[in-house]
């Protein structure tokens, strides 16, 4: 794990945000998963990523290392981010050597 991420109640999860590194704007945030996707992923990206239904930052970064994981859970994931995406910038990416499946 990253020594500038703070921690989350997932393993494989970290976040940075500019609590963690001041070169990161207030309104933004990144997110690292690699791992299996599984049913409680989904709840703590809402955690982490909306408040009252909305947005917490305007711009995510979100970066992945999966080879899948649990149907129900990755249609969970993808119901989270594209609420997120539909009201701030959403921006993902699969680094060289990694896969997202």
């Amino acid at each position: 794990m990253d020594a500038y991420a703070a921690q989350t109640g997932f393993p494989g999860l970290e976040i940075f945000t500019h609590e963690d590194q001041a070169g990161i704007a207030s309104d933004a945030a990144g997110l690292r998963f690699e791992g299996p996707i599984t049913r409680p992923l989904a709840g703590e990206f809402e955690r982490l990523l909306l408040a009252d239904g909305k947005p917490i930052y305007k711009r995510l970064m979100l970066e992945l290392n999966s080879e899948g994981g649990e149907f129900e859970a990755v249609k969970r994931v993808a119901g989270v981010l594209k609420k997120v995406g539909s009201m701030s910038a959403l921006s993902t990416r699969v680094m060289d050597g990694k896969v997202c499946a």
